[in-house]
């Protein structure tokens, strides 16, 4: 597999449920950590089996995928986070992302780890 540049830098923050003091619960955010990554968008063509899957030669829809114009594709190192699609999301250039499923590890090579995250729609952005 040939090497990925690892160039653009992600935040991946947390979720979670924390004690309010009054007997609730009230959600709270933490960054988990930044990571290096290389980004990508979905296209067409690609020869990659992941991006063919998300692509539409298989079916993105089965992958949470719904809008692919706001997908991103994310490579990173394995190992660095444990990543919890059910309370994870990432941040990219002040963009917030959900992550859509569990990283893949791109070709059983064990060192890097691959997953599409959609972009949080806005009324700004809508």
């Amino acid at each position: 597999m040939r090497s990925r540049q690892l160039r653009k830098k992600i935040e991946v923050w947390q979720t979670s449920s924390v004690p309010d003091g009054f007997g609730g619960n009230t959600v709270s955010t933490v960054m988990v950590s930044t990571q290096w990554a290389n980004i990508s968008t979905i296209q067409a063509g690609r020869v990659n089996n992941f991006e063919k899957v998300v692509t539409g030669e298989f079916s993105s829809t089965g992958f949470g995928i719904i809008d692919e114009s706001r997908t991103i594709l994310v490579t990173v190192r394995k190992g660095i986070v444990d990543y919890d699609v059910d309370t994870m999301f990432i941040k990219y250039r002040n963009k917030i992302y959900t992550i859509n499923f569990a990283p893949i590890n791109i070709n059983f090579i064990d060192n890097m780890i691959m997953f599409a995250a959609t972009e949080e729609q806005t009324k700004s952005n809508a």
